[in-house]
């Protein structure tokens, strides 16, 4: 129920206890998000239905929250989707589709006179006679009750929701339009998202958009005064990027550098420790305004997702993967990045950014990458899982490519299929 049927976007938060009824306002932050989640998930279980919603949704996101030169918004349109949009009257569905198209979604949705939104889940009586698209029965078995077969019936399936696809744009063209602003966050997460894509399907056009995407972002958004939020304003101060932004964008040059071994996106990511302690350090605390957008002295630094990511939890993180890296660590960094035992225990949940940090530092696993590698072996190790598996490029040594897992003796690895292996045992 969390994906529409119509666009294959996610809905990331529920208004009732079983996912009847949902917050409309769907952002392109929490788009890539999901999309990276399922991804992941997908690429785990190898399971082709949870990649194909992944990418059904980065569809969804492009066609929503893209913008020229390979950034993205965080609101559009579909961001101010009325429910009228999102389900619907009998007469309007009757009149958008075709009878035998009707005839099947009407069994398959559990269609209803009066609605199909369960009382329990509509205490207030908001959906009264509106009809949700939330499949109650299989799609097989919805075919064996109108005597077709299960080929035809998705063809069925297909036309209605593009029908109904057309009749939503026509809604969403009398709702109010915001202006579409490029945003860092959601550029940089969908760079991540697209990565995830690329480990998880193997489809060389993921990998090629991720790179365009943080290229894209680090023209429009890192400038000489710093990096910011947004690519214009009238009073650049006003959006300097916070430390959380800085990790954020460190994590996503860590994960192009998964996917392509380009030590240029590695470089980039030691600037960014740099640019942290120059800027954000005080007294060897983490701050997350620099002191040239500060307007009162409150120094605040967000160690339990109170803004987003923790900023903190980010940045144990990053240094885990990069310490795995050989790269070198601003010792005052390293040390700003540290949570006391006791300050976790208090509250495990919501520093799980930071327990994060300390299972990668803990349990890594490392690939040591010759640079005379074979092209097979080297994209046997990109399509490894983002952040699970350092990527280590070192020199020749004949091809072979070394597995050194924590507290476990080496492995040598010639064999493209032993790597995806090392995740997915068969």
């Amino acid at each position: 129920a969390a994906v529409d049927a119509i666009d294959g976007g996610f809905y990331t938060s529920r208004t009732d206890a079983n996912w009847f009824t949902v917050t409309l306002d769907r952002n392109g932050l929490m788009q890539t998000r999901a999309i990276q989640s399922f991804a992941m998930i997908g690429q785990a279980l190898d399971d082709a239905s949870i990649l194909e919603a992944a990418e059904k949704a980065m569809q969804f996101h492009e066609e929503n929250f893209a913008l020229e030169g390979g950034l993205y918004a965080n609101i559009a349109a579909i961001s101010l989707m009325a429910k009228e949009a999102y389900c619907w009257r009998i007469e309007t569905l009757k009149s958008t589709l075709d009878a035998s198209e009707f005839a099947l979604l009407k069994h398959h949705y559990d269609w209803q006179e009066m609605g199909n939104v369960p009382p329990e889940s509509d205490a207030q009586g908001e959906f009264f006679r509106l009809n949700l698209l939330v499949p109650k029965h299989d799609l097989a078995d919805s075919a064996s009750h109108q005597s077709i077969t299960a080929q035809q019936a998705q063809v069925l399936l297909n036309s209605a929701h593009a029908k109904l696809s057309v009749a939503r744009k026509k809604l969403l063209e009398t709702s109010p339009l915001p202006s579409k602003v490029a945003q860092a966050q959601v550029t940089l997460q969908t760079a991540s998202a697209y990565a995830s894509l690329f480990t998880a399907s193997g489809k060389e056009e993921y990998r090629a958009k991720a790179v365009a995407v943080f290229a894209a972002f680090r023209q429009a958004f890192h400038r000489e005064d710093g990096m910011h939020f947004f690519q214009d304003s009238l009073y650049p101060t006003t959006t300097l990027a916070r430390a959380g932004l800085i990790a954020l964008a460190q994590q996503t040059a860590l994960d192009v550098y998964d996917i392509t071994l380009d030590e240029a996106a590695l470089t980039y990511a030691d600037s960014l420790s740099a640019l942290l302690v120059k800027d954000y350090l005080v007294d060897g605390n983490l701050e997350e305004v620099p002191a040239a957008a500060r307007f009162i002295n409150l120094p605040i630094t967000d160690q339990t997702m109170i803004f987003d990511k923790s900023t903190v939890g980010l940045v144990k993180q990053n240094l885990s993967r990069m310490q795995q890296l050989s790269r070198e660590i601003p010792v005052s960094l390293y040390q700003a990045a540290q949570l006391s035992l006791e300050k976790i225990e208090q509250s495990p949940v919501v520093h799980t950014d930071y327990l994060l940090g300390l299972l990668y530092q803990e349990n890594h696993a490392i690939l040591s990458v010759p640079a005379d590698a074979g092209e097979d072996l080297r994209q046997a190790v990109t399509r490894l899982p983002l952040r699970l598996f350092t990527r280590k490029v070192v020199p020749a040594n004949g091809g072979k490519v070394i597995y050194s897992l924590h507290r476990a003796d080496d492995v040598t690895i010639t064999d493209a299929a032993a790597i995806k292996s090392l995740y997915q045992p068969k």
